[in-house]
């Protein structure tokens, strides 16, 4: 379930992850979103899973092109 809130402050990307959404990911099968279901055009959301870092990676890296922009929200600064 994916839902979009919008108040006076602040807008909300709610994403609900049920026990089937799990399983999928589990299997190796991303959750992709496509931001106009929730009026963000030009957002996509991918939910992915691994069990570390370099899993994540493999699975990101046929995605990654020479357009591709990767921001590490670890080691971004706070703003």
């Amino acid at each position: 379930m994916t839902n979009f809130v919008e108040n006076n402050k602040n807008a909300i990307v709610l994403l609900g992850i049920t026990d089937g959404n799990i399983q999928r990911l589990r299997e190796g099968r991303p959750i992709h979103i496509h931001g106009e279901e929730m009026n963000l055009p030009g957002v996509e959301i991918w939910i992915i899973t691994g069990r570390d870092e370099a899993t994540l990676g493999k699975q990101l890296a046929p995605l990654i092109g020479p357009e591709t922009i990767v921001r590490d929200m670890q080691k971004a600064p706070k703003q």
